[in-house]
């Protein structure tokens, strides 16, 4: 899952003057140390309505997409995630099971940890002759501050993550299934927006309760360039 955490500069919950429609975030991508085409992430309003939340700002990524994330009166960033990719997951696996798009809120103000079980339920899964316990839970940390150079500019940063963790297990012995997906993110209160941000994914897949394989995956970007209207 690849979450990207956005916010406006602002003194309470949200609603900030910074960045506004057009400015732009340009970044240099890799993966796993290999480099990658620049993506450009352009501000689309930063003063929208959306899932329950106002002044929320509204970007497009080089794809087309749009993501949407908010800064709480406490200095918390919250972002709105598609979880259709961990549906999917789930159902290449076998187990169907639907989990709703929700916000995920990184406390880089309030600086406790927050946890919570997005879905808990043993299920009956065709051609598996016992009942099937699946868990999928969420963490957001806050991991402290520090300095981070790009763009030609040395920006302060609140620096936190949120990982989505998949397990699902016959008996509590024979896994089925287990990843887990981590963003990183490092952000500028002055920019508004963050000046580096690293995604994690590692995915054990153990069918047999004898072993497995572990995948991972780390794609980093680095802001090179921005403009801010």
């Amino acid at each position: 899952i690849t979450l990207q955490a956005q916010g406006t500069a602002s003194t309470g919950g949200g609603g900030g003057t910074s960045p506004k429609a057009g400015s732009t975030f340009t970044y240099a991508v890799d993966t796993s140390g290999v480099p990658q085409g620049d993506s450009t992430y352009t501000v689309v309003s930063n003063s929208v309505s959306f899932q329950g939340k106002t002044n929320v700002l509204e970007v497009r990524g080089p794809t087309g997409n749009l993501t949407y994330s908010h800064v709480e009166s406490n200095g918390d960033v919250s972002v709105y995630v598609d979880l259709t990719a961990i549906s999917a997951q789930l159902i290449s696996a076998g187990i169907f099971a639907v989990i709703p798009s929700q916000w995920f809120t990184i406390p880089l103000g309030s600086k406790h940890t927050l946890s919570s079980v997005l879905f808990d339920s043993t299920l009956t899964i065709t051609g598996i002759p016992f009942p099937v316990l699946v868990i999928i839970s969420d963490t957001s940390l806050y991991l402290g501050s520090s300095s981070v150079t790009a763009a030609g500019k040395s920006f302060q940063t609140n620096e936190g993550s949120v990982s989505v963790a998949i397990n699902a297990s016959v008996g509590g012995f024979v896994t089925l299934l287990s990843a887990e997906n981590t963003t990183e993110i490092w952000y500028s209160n002055s920019l508004g927006y963050y000046p580096k941000r690293q995604d994690v994914s590692s995915n054990t897949q153990n069918t047999t309760g004898t072993g497995g394989t572990t995948t991972n995956t780390t794609t980093n970007y680095k802001l090179i360039t921005y403009h801010e209207n």
